[in-house]
């Protein structure tokens, strides 16, 4: 797109195809985020190990933030996990509305719409503040490492942030979930577990990190 000054004699040619990608990311973020949400209650088992049927797309929401974070820098990616704490909060509070809305005399599946739907408020607060500290450290990991290694070995800088933020969002929101209700030793087995399938995803998803940045980086 192209701007005249006609005052100045200026032309200035701004490019919009880098604003398109971020939106297009940005969205991305946002539809892993609230698929997350609305599939966390199912739980299933993958090779004897139990884990959230949202995990995988939680974890791609880091693979979002950390392309974001390198092509647009890290308070970029901060306005953009602000932002969807305002979309969590509203998704929540829709879902809710919608579960205890009266439901029309034919339709009989109410009750399993609210088993569906519905979690512990345990669990509620427990994955938003796993996500927020998660998400926040995820940023700031993954700046500390690309300072640390002047911007070189993005594979590194990627895993070694996502691994950490995943582990402290795994340890949060299994303990304020669970802490009480289970023994310690599910507990810390159940951390183990949840932990051991994100980190084959995070090791899985490096190939499509360094896809997206060139993607995202090129004019």
């Amino acid at each position: 797109m192209k701007t005249i000054n006609k005052e100045k004699g200026e032309y200035k040619y701004i490019n919009m195809d880098k604003e398109a990608k971020l939106m297009i990311l940005s969205a991305l973020f946002i539809t892993f985020l609230v698929a997350a949400v609305l599939t966390g209650s199912k739980i299933i088992v993958f090779f004897g190990l139990t884990f959230s049927a949202g995990t995988l797309a939680a974890s791609l929401t880091y693979l979002m933030t950390d392309v974001i974070c390198e092509v647009w820098g890290k308070e970029q990616a901060k306005k953009l996990v602000l932002a969807s704490l305002i979309g969590w909060i509203a998704l929540l509070g829709l879902l809710y509305v919608s579960i205890i809305a009266p439901s029309a005399p034919f339709w009989k599946l109410q009750s399993s719409y609210e088993q569906i739907f519905s979690t512990s408020m345990r669990l509620i607060i427990g994955g938003f503040i796993a996500y927020v500290v998660a998400q926040f450290h995820d940023i700031w990991a993954f700046s500390f490492w690309k300072n640390k290694t002047k911007g070189k070995y993005l594979w590194l800088r990627n895993n070694l942030s996502t691994a950490t933020s995943q582990l402290i969002n795994t340890i949060l929101i299994v303990i304020i979930g669970f802490y009480g209700s289970i023994p310690h030793t599910a507990l810390l087995a159940t951390i183990f577990g949840w932990w051991l399938i994100k980190l084959i995803i995070v090791v899985c998803d490096t190939p499509f990190v360094y896809i997206l940045v060139r993607w995202a980086s090129r004019d």
